[in-house]
C-alpha cells in the first residue's frame, strides 16, 4: 500500500504582470517551476509532491491570457479566445451570441 503525503515542499508563488514575465520566471528557475492558472489539479500535484516546483507561476492575473477577440472582417473570420477567460465571459460576448 502506498501512503500519500499530502504536504507540499517549500515553494515561492509568484504572480506575473505578463506573458513575458512568466516565460522568464521560468526559465530563470531553470525549469523548476509550474505554471497555476487555478486548477485544482496542479495543488493536488504539489501536495502529493508529483512534482516539486522552487516557484509556483500564478498566471490569473495576466490580462493578455483572458478575453475574446473577433476577426469578423478577415477573409475568414474568426473568434480568438484567451486561455484563462471564463465561461461566463465568453457566453456574455457579443460577437460568440451573435455567431453561435
Amino acid at each position: 500500500m502506498k501512503l500519500q503525503i499530502d504536504e507540499p515542499l517549500p515553494f515561492k508563488f509568484s504572480s506575473p504582470a505578463s506573458v513575458e514575465d512568466a516565460v522568464k520566471m521560468w526559465h530563470d528557475n531553470g525549469g523548476k517551476a509550474m505554471y497555476f492558472a487555478g486548477g485544482g489539479d496542479a495543488v493536488d500535484v504539489v501536495k502529493r509532491q508529483l512534482a516539486q516546483p522552487s516557484v509556483l507561476i500564478d498566471l490569473k492575473r495576466i490580462p493578455a491570457l483572458r478575453g475574446v477577440t473577433a476577426n469578423v472582417s478577415a477573409p475568414q473570420p474568426s473568434i480568438t479566445v484567451g486561455a484563462l477567460t471564463t465561461l461566463r465571459e465568453l457566453a456574455e460576448d457579443e460577437n460568440v451570441r451573435l455567431r453561435a
